[in-house]
């Protein structure tokens, strides 16, 4: 079988690319919408999917008034579930975007980032017993 070297796709969606449709470019293709909406972007700071760099440009683009780019740290690619705080808790971006939902125009409730746990590359043993058959993840 031969290999796929690429920075753009990934093998399912090289396996629609064939299929899916495609449109003519218009006026709108390269170009930002412009609003005054209350927007709430939320970006994983480690996303393997869309890394920080690639949404960036929207923190840039969409800087007024209660329009919010928001890097979560440590989070990744689901970050809205994604961004732990603790045991019971919601995660910190869920928090953030119920606050956002509820009360649009007013100051982000945003003072949970200090809270999302740490990574850990420790993990439990009951979890390194299960998927790798060992006492802890580095036996």
């Amino acid at each position: 079988k031969g290999h796929l070297i690429t920075l753009q796709l990934t093998q399912s969606l090289l396996n629609i690319y064939d299929f899916w449709p495609r449109y003519p470019q218009d006026q709108y293709m390269g170009k930002w919408a412009k609003t005054s909406v209350p927007l709430l972007m939320l970006h994983g700071e480690i996303d393997p999917r869309t890394p920080l760099r690639i949404g960036l440009p929207a923190k840039q683009q969409f800087a007024g008034p209660h329009q919010h780019f928001v890097t979560i740290p440590r989070g990744t690619h689901g970050t809205l579930l994604q961004s732990p705080v603790g045991q019971g808790k919601l995660p910190c971006a869920m928090q953030i975007s119920i606050g956002f939902l509820k009360q649009p125009t007013q100051p982000l409730q945003d003072s949970c980032l200090q809270q999302i746990l740490k990574l850990d590359f420790k993990g439990t043993p009951e979890d390194a017993q299960a998927i790798f058959k060992t006492k802890d993840y580095w036996d």
